[in-house]
């Protein structure tokens, strides 16, 4: 999946201001986003644990980082799950489910990163 590839690339070159403009979670974002969240609708659906296999599949855990550069971690993962999920389960008309996603993915930003 290359949302995950570029995701990867950026926690690979540790581009940390690069990966929070690619994490959006507004209605108003490039079709891509929408893109996104239509394969995800058809092709991961909320029970089971494909998307999780899926996110570690495409963010395996290096190593051997070589000095300035970075890797995806367990933490790391869960939040692109939660992320994922919420561009699955978003409906942008529904206020209520809307403010309960973003809660979610909040809760994971907060954490510090050993507690996820």
């Amino acid at each position: 999946m290359e949302f995950l590839s570029n995701i990867r690339s950026f926690v690979l070159e540790t581009k940390g201001d690069e990966l929070s403009k690619w994490l959006q979670v507004e209605p108003n974002v490039p079709e891509q986003y929408h893109q996104l969240a239509q394969e995800l609708k058809t092709s991961f659906p909320p029970q089971g644990d494909s998307l999780e296999n899926l996110i570690d599949n495409c963010l395996p855990e290096e190593d051997n980082v070589p000095e300035g550069k970075g890797s995806p971690w367990p933490g790391f993962n869960s939040f692109i799950k939660e992320y994922f999920q919420y561009w699955r389960d978003v409906d942008f008309n529904n206020v209520i489910k809307l403010h309960t996603l973003l809660s979610e993915l909040l809760k994971l930003v907060s954490l510090p990163p050993h507690a996820i």
